[in-house]
């Protein structure tokens, strides 16, 4: 299905972000460096997704169709790792169905055709969940170390992914562990994994763009994010995120400021620390705002929010509307056995539940500070498709043993 869809869209263009990991992955490859289009060093995006992209590059997959076809097929693993999870919490229908789910759920598959880093945040996410039950059936020092490397590239892939080390790492360490000397020796090694795979990019960004930022993209999302648009709740992206407020904010910065300390002209780092500043300067004289704010990200990114402005958002992102469509109607048939699938397994298991429970809190924890979305929502598709599998395996356990006991009382 992957590839399918990826031979679909065979001639479509890319769009800002796709574009941005294609071509610094050219330059990767060809030696220059994570740079921009005019030679800078940047870190608009974590690099993961680019240095996949250049390792394709460097295996002869140049083109755009080439990268994509590739990218469907390396993310088809997102699929088994889920399939695994599903096996982890509830049994082998359970791990089946949840795998049934992600190949055919367009919120899955789109990300890899389009060539978005989501598209391998599907991969990781479902490796952190399998890892971290792993780390509660049969815990060990060695395993919460490699559940620290995992979170840390899913940062390296989509930075607000570092709310797992609180949201999911922390639980698991304390409700897997006992006393707090082990907890002491496994809370090491997950903070030993994370700085392994994040400590060269910090510094990398320190010595070439003066600061060790995990992105310079949190600027662009906030200005975005906070302004009397997306404050306004007759506006269609109440809630949401406005392009115009983020470009206009960027150009009225570069036009009508200057930076701090004295600097003759804004680096990618300081124009991402002014943005970040004044979005946080006008969120904090809206306080008022925030509760009604807040609750709209969260309807939006759970699918109740304004739905064509939705779709308008996700075709600027280069998603395809009526695959988007497809994806809205498959969300919507299978979240009522999600909220069955949460009944079902809080009883079985509440440590698994946790678990599987935590990419929603982070995604939730996230649409509150920036925005709501689909793509917003893409951290928590596998718990999703988990908590659906539960559900629906479930649900036909219960209507097959009803029946065969109808059957038993009337023989």
């Amino acid at each position: 299905m992957r590839v399918a869809f990826a031979i679909s869209i065979w001639s479509r263009g890319l769009t800002a972000d796709a574009h941005f990991f294609h071509v610094s992955a050219a330059f990767l490859a060809s030696g220059k460096g994570y740079e921009t289009l005019s030679g800078d060093p940047t870190a608009n995006h974590p690099p993961v997704f680019s240095l996949i992209l250049a390792l394709f590059d460097l295996l002869g997959l140049h083109s755009i169709g080439e990268q994509r076809i590739a990218v469907s097929i390396a993310t088809g693993a997102g699929v088994l790792l889920l399939g695994l999870v599903g096996r982890e919490v509830a049994g082998p229908t359970v791990g089946l169905v949840g795998a049934g789910i992600a190949a055919v759920n367009p919120n899955w598959f789109q990300s890899s055709g389009i060539l978005m880093s989501e598209s391998v945040y599907l991969i990781v996410v479902p490796g952190i969940l399998l890892v971290a039950l792993g780390c509660i059936k049969r815990p060990a020092v060695w395993r919460f170390g490699i559940l620290g490397l995992l979170i840390a590239i899913a940062v390296l892939i989509r930075s607000e992914a570092i709310d797992f080390t609180v949201l999911l790492g922390v639980p698991v360490l304390l409700i897997a562990t006992e006393g707090w000397r082990r907890r002491f020796q496994t809370g090491i090694a997950l903070v030993v994994g994370l700085l392994l795979v994040l400590t060269p990019w910090l510094v990398r960004n320190e010595i070439q763009l003066g600061g060790a930022s995990l992105s310079t993209n949190g600027g662009v999302t906030l200005a975005g994010s906070y302004c009397p648009a997306t404050l306004n709740p007759n506006n269609s992206d109440y809630g949401s995120f406005n392009t115009g407020c983020a470009v206009g904010e960027y150009i009225f910065l570069i036009k009508h400021t200057r930076p701090a300390g004295g600097a003759k002209a804004y680096t990618e780092l300081t124009l991402n620390q002014a943005a970040t500043s004044r979005a946080e300067t006008f969120a904090l004289g809206h306080l008022n705002d925030m509760p009604g704010l807040i609750v709209a990200r969260e309807l939006s990114v759970w699918g109740f929010g304004n739905q064509d402005f939705q779709l308008s958002l996700a075709t600027a992102e280069g998603r395809i509307p009526s695959y988007e469509r497809a994806g809205r109607i498959v969300y919507w048939v299978l979240l009522p056995f999600v909220i069955l699938g949460m009944a079902v397994l809080v009883r079985l298991s509440w440590k698994r539940f946790l678990v599987v429970a935590a990419p929603l809190v982070v995604v939730g924890l996230n649409s509150a500070i920036f925005y709501g979305s689909t793509r917003m929502r893409t951290a928590a598709e596998p718990s999703l498709a988990i908590l659906a599998a539960v559900g629906l395996v479930a649900a036909v356990s219960f209507v097959v043993g009803h029946r065969h006991q109808r059957s038993r009382a009337g023989a």
